[in-house]
């Protein structure tokens, strides 16, 4: 009897430490995924110099060159498409410019929501 109570709790923390494991990597995705997505976002915000008369050299990714260019920040207003050197600029936006990856949430509700069009349809 003691042994099989033992077994029950082996299996029942594998299972346990299976389900801990998927709910991290899915975890781990997402954060991934929205760190991404906010990197992505930022990097197309338009060029915005601010409104203020004195500026800065500074930089901001162009999306649609894939290239840093420089304009003058006045140092009022603005977005976060801005970076002080080329280099930053680069190394913050190149590759993050592409389409993101999806999810496993998200193509599970993809799915759930192609389910639901032929359903709908029939």
């Amino acid at each position: 009897m003691a042994r099989r109570v033992a077994m029950s709790f082996v299996i029942l923390l594998l299972i346990l430490e299976v389900v801990i494991a998927y709910e991290y990597t899915n975890l781990k995705r997402e954060m991934q995924y929205s760190m991404f997505r906010r990197r992505y976002d930022i990097c197309h915000l338009p060029m915005q110099p601010g409104k203020c008369r004195h500026g800065v050299k500074a930089w901001y990714y162009n999306h649609v060159t894939k290239k840093c260019q420089r304009f003058i920040y006045t140092l009022c207003g603005g977005n976060e498409n801005r970076f002080y050197t080329n280099k930053e600029c680069m190394d913050y936006c190149n590759g993050y410019t592409y389409i993101f990856p999806t999810t496993a949430r998200q193509r599970q509700e993809r799915e759930q929501q192609k389910e639901q069009d032929e359903q709908d349809a029939v």
